[in-house]
């Protein structure tokens, strides 16, 4: 539907109720059957159908710029989780750079946590000397003595330890593990009833005896005797603390579980 220009025939008319025939001619004639009466219809039409089209656009660019600012946010998070990634990684590397610095830095243990072969030193003395050579592993005849695989109790990786209450010292006679030492970590024993390794503690929670039952299996096993284990008038087992090799060999003879006996290190 359109509009058409052009001269309105016939007419004339009073002055002033009637256009003259040059604005006859310019006045927009509507085609038959248009609802449009005029030419303020036709603007007023027109920018509706512009208002409408722009609000259209507006609303096109609205969701549009929505749609990157969720990009853009998405990005962002992604970004962000990427970084705060890395900087708990960076903050793990620091922790783990000073806990190796202050394990460097302290000073060797003067306690001992695990039971060192016959003959060794001080505990902070011995750490200091043993080089984790394997002569006093090699030279056990029972392959009592281990390296040690972690370094909370031990000290250090790499030294040598027993595990007593599982293998036992057999308290050799010329002690040749102490004499494989090259450092000096272990000293010389003269013989096995002179090696101090450990200590045996009884705990009668555990012990049989405790249990109405008759038991001195740890005592008919002591390789020193009466010397070091013997049975109080209660029934339970006693130690000698001046006399205890620390061996283990009551220990593992000992028929409950856990054992009622266990070595502390000297």
């Amino acid at each position: 539907m359109g509009w058409r220009w052009g001269r309105k025939r016939g007419g004339g008319g009073k002055k002033g109720s009637e256009p003259s025939s040059d604005a006859a001619a310019r006045a927009p004639v509507a085609p038959e059957g248009d609802p449009v009466g005029g030419r303020r219809d036709f603007f007023r039409l027109g920018m509706g159908r512009v208002k409408d089209g722009g609000i259209d656009a507006l609303r096109a660019v609205a969701k549009a710029s929505r749609a990157m600012q969720d990009a853009l946010d998405g990005v962002e998070e992604e970004v962000t989780a990427e970084a705060l990634d890395a900087e708990r990684e960076r903050q793990r590397l620091l922790r783990s750079e000073e806990v190796e610095r202050a394990r460097a830095a302290r000073p060797a243990r003067a306690f001992r946590g695990v039971v060192r072969p016959p003959g060794a030193v001080a505990e902070a003395q011995f750490l200091s000397l043993c080089d984790g050579c394997r002569k006093c592993i090699e030279a056990c005849p029972e392959g009592a003595i281990v390296a040690s695989v972690e370094s909370l109790r031990a000290g250090r990786e790499g030294t040598p330890l027993l595990r007593v209450q599982s293998v036992p010292c057999a308290l050799c006679d010329d002690v040749p593990c102490a004499s494989a030492c090259p450092t000096g970590a272990l000293e010389p024993v003269g013989r096995g009833a002179d090696i101090r390794i450990g200590l045996a503690k009884v705990f009668r929670s555990l012990c049989l005896n405790s249990h109405g039952e008759d038991c001195e299996i740890c005592v008919d096993h002591c390789p020193l005797e009466a010397a070091v284990m013997t049975r109080g008038e209660d029934g339970f087992p006693v130690v000698n603390a001046e006399t205890c090799t620390g061996c283990g060999q009551c220990v593992v003879r000992c028929p409950t579980y856990p054992a009622a006996l266990h070595v502390t290190p000297r």
